[in-house]
């Protein structure tokens, strides 16, 4: 099963951002959400970034991941 996963963006250049995933920086395409600023938090699939989240839902996501992963 796939998953999209909320992370917060470290930087943005272009097309692609650098995420941080759990201590872990990936780079990933954010072609598809505009205006994204370091700080932001948003879901990736893959290795694409399709939607912006807030801090909140971000938080309660990761929450629910980590129930069921338990």
């Amino acid at each position: 099963m796939c998953l999209a996963e909320p992370v917060k963006v470290l930087s943005v250049d272009g097309m692609s951002a650098k995420v941080d995933v759990e201590g872990t920086v990936k780079s990933v395409d954010a072609s598809l959400v505009r205006g994204l600023r370091r700080g932001d938090h948003v879901l990736v699939h893959g290795t694409m970034i399709i939607q912006k989240l807030t801090r909140q839902d971000a938080l309660e996501t990761l929450n629910l991941i980590r129930e069921i992963e338990d």
